[in-house]
């Protein structure tokens, strides 16, 4: 028999951007299992369209094609309610998010407080616009061949051009302008803050930010990690700098944050 618990089969999506009827895609042909005692995690850039797969899964969006399997019974049409009465015990539901998963997981939270408690893997502080800018300036720095006009000069068409396609992007619109800490003062579910300290996407102090917010609103079930020598993906890296990811000698997320999110998990699953 198999152990599949969940199979993800060529998920599409793709939204509309103008009154032209013209659409663009985010997500292409993602396919995944997850067996019984895996945790499978999404990875990848601002944009890729994590999110827009999370919300098919779970139920919150439909896939233009593809399909969803729960212990081989199609639930790609059925509503969230519905999924839960397929063995997922409703009362027993966490969510972790990554990066912009951090920024979402909080809003989920404070519309559906019965969630046993989110987890935040490198969960941003601030708006959009100020992550974007502090990334864009330092991919100018890089190699040191530019004079400092003309780093200026190419961080200023990098962010108009961030800023361009804000006008077109509804959730870089959104992205850009949200600021999460007010939502965070509004989580009243536990929180676990994960944070890799050489993180050069969400940087490290972000995180006692969301801790702050979080602690200022009344939420007193709030757990702040932070990992040394760890970047945005968290996996083992001294410098953290996103152009150095490929020639890591270690790709693999570090056994201690798995360890972390499964340990805080147990105790507020019971």
């Amino acid at each position: 028999m198999s152990n599949i618990l969940l199979e993800v089969k060529d998920l599409q999506k793709s939204f509309r951007t103008g009154f032209l009827g013209g659409r663009k895609e985010v997500v292409r042909g993602v396919s995944m299992e997850v067996r019984e005692g895996e945790v499978v995690g999404l990875l990848g850039k601002n944009g890729a369209g994590k999110t827009t797969t999370f919300r098919m899964i779970s139920g919150l969006m439909r896939p233009d094609s593809g399909a969803v399997l729960f212990r081989g019974e199609d639930v790609t049409r059925m509503p969230m309610h519905l999924r839960a009465r397929a063995g997922i015990d409703g009362s027993r539901i966490a969510l972790a998010g990554h990066s912009e998963g951090g920024l979402v997981a909080p809003l989920v939270a404070v519309a559906d407080p019965s969630l046993r408690g989110i987890v935040l893997l490198a969960g941003p502080a601030y708006d959009g616009r100020r992550i974007i800018d502090y990334q864009t300036a330092h991919m100018s720095e890089i190699g040191g061949k530019w004079t400092p006009a003309q780093r200026d000069s190419l961080h200023r068409a990098s962010m108009q051009q961030v800023d361009s396609l804000a006008k077109s992007d509804p959730w870089m619109r959104y992205f850009m302008t949200y600021y999460p800490l007010p939502t965070a003062r509004r989580v009243k579910v536990p929180v676990l803050i994960l944070q890799g300290e050489t993180d050069r996407q969400v940087t490290f102090e972000q995180a006692a930010e969301l801790e702050k917010a979080f602690k200022a609103g009344g939420n007193r079930d709030v757990t702040r990690r932070v990992f040394p020598a760890t970047n945005h993906l968290f996996v083992p890296d001294a410098n953290g700098a996103p152009e150095k990811y490929s020639g890591l000698p270690d790709s693999n997320v570090r056994p201690e944050v798995l360890a972390a999110i499964g340990d805080w998990l147990a105790k507020r699953l019971k």
